[in-house]
């Protein structure tokens, strides 16, 4: 980029991550709270391009003998008069498997660097020399085998082949509006003993018997099209294809939550649009910290809410937020009522040690006045919530999240949220 007349009329702001902040001043040696200088910037710029220089030198080397081979073989393809795509495939393709010895092992006495480009006709006499400027061949093994390691530690997304054969076929189950779900939008009541409505959790498969729908809210409710996702008697596999959590409507009469499915909300928009007796709450669980909290549920709605509006059963949402898959939770105050609930011990300050499982849960004879009263579970459902918090990640770790810390018996700090 060209700068005409740079110090009359014009100027440079150089902004850096706390990161590059501190690179800078180890690099120029100046202790924290220091003004930094032009000259310290680029200073640590130029050693930084120096430094990528010599790191990827190798691979754009090995990158520049790859062209000029197929680059030759293109040409020797094309002039000869029997064309054979074997000559093509012998210096195009690149194999996709690489033994222990070809990726880690230690270079041979001839160096990566001094082997000659596979084509008879290519020369890369220039790459060589330009390439020995910034690195050995020692140097291309050593930064070889620290990137194949280092992709070792990354998780990457892997192909594994599977015999499609031995896995039962799955048919989706067809959407359905129950009439109930339309005159629950219309008058904002649900009908008693009605088939289109279950609660939130005993949805679920894997929720064991004695922590059934008994034990958690009433107010959370789903509808049977949200939560049947397979057709047939392989409905009870639904526990892998379980749906996100996006579209909930609660009802002016009481403190009622209805999860529903995108094809519901859909059906009816026109009509709860109109209706005054339920509200349509746009909600995502929180699952990274710097993500805004859909916990107050005042996002989005339609019809539009009234600004003195409060949901008051933040246990409830708390729940909502475990069944969904947040992975973080808003302040201390939220996270005490929550391990309350679940019966997770908060005491660790060393004075009032609680005695409880190896997970923190506390046994119902062990627990304090507060916890007795709130925590409806005699046996500990975080196994439970670990494991559907599982699924929602797809296997992904998540013990450094609040709720990672919480399943797995470790204290929140106030200072933390």
């Amino acid at each position: 980029m060209r700068m005409r007349r740079l110090g009359k009329g014009q100027s440079v702001l150089f902004l850096a991550p706390p990161d590059v902040d501190r690179k800078i001043r180890k690099f120029s040696k100046k202790i924290h709270g220091e003004r930094i200088g032009v000259y310290d910037v680029l200073s640590w710029s130029i050693r930084e391009t120096c430094s990528s220089l010599r790191r990827y030198s190798c691979d754009w080397r090995e990158q520049g003998i790859h062209y000029i081979d197929r680059q030759c073989a293109w040409k020797e393809f094309w002039t000869s008069y029997i064309r054979r795509t074997s000559v093509l495939e012998k210096y195009w393709l690149r194999p996709e498997l690489k033994s222990l010895e070809e990726m880690y092992g230690a270079p041979s006495s001839s160096g990566p660097l001094e082997q000659e480009p596979s084509h008879p006709a290519a020369d890369c006499r220039e790459i060589k020399q330009r390439s020995e400027i910034f690195s050995s061949s020692t140097m291309s093994w050593l930064v070889k085998m620290a990137e194949e390691q280092e992709r070792e530690v990354v998780h990457e997304s892997r192909r594994e082949p599977e015999d499609e054969e031995s896995l039962p076929p799955l048919r989706p189950a067809r959407h359905h509006l129950h009439p109930d779900v339309e005159s629950f939008v219309h008058d904002g009541q649900i009908p008693p003993s009605s088939r289109a409505f279950v609660s939130l959790f005993s949805s679920i498969p894997i929720l064991p018997r004695s922590q059934q729908d008994t034990k958690w809210s009433r107010n959370l409710l789903a509808t049977s099209d949200f939560v049947t996702t397979i057709k047939g008697s392989s409905a009870h596999k639904g526990i892998e294809f379980l749906r996100p959590v996006n579209w909930i409507l609660s009802s002016i009469r009481g403190s009622m939550l209805v999860v529903c499915s995108p094809f519901e909300v859909n059906e009816l928009l026109p009509e709860i649009r109109r209706s005054g007796n339920v509200r349509l709450h746009v909600y995502s669980p929180r699952t990274s910290q710097p993500m805004r909290s859909f916990d107050d549920l005042k996002f989005y709605t339609i019809p539009s809410l009234p600004t003195t509006w409060t949901y008051t059963e933040r246990l409830t949402v708390s729940q909502l937020n475990i069944f969904s898959g947040q992975m973080y939770i808003n302040n201390f105050e939220t996270y005490l009522e929550l391990c309350n609930f679940l019966g997770v011990n908060t005491s660790h300050d060393g004075r009032n040690e609680v005695e409880t499982q190896s997970d923190g849960f506390v046994l119902p004879r062990k627990r304090t006045r507060e916890m007795s009263l709130v925590c409806p579970f005699d046996i500990s459902p975080l196994p439970f919530i670990r494991k559907l918090t599982s699924l929602r990640r797809n296997g992904t770790s998540y013990a450094s999240t609040h709720l990672g810390r919480i399943v797995n018996g470790a204290f929140i700090q106030p200072e933390e949220f």
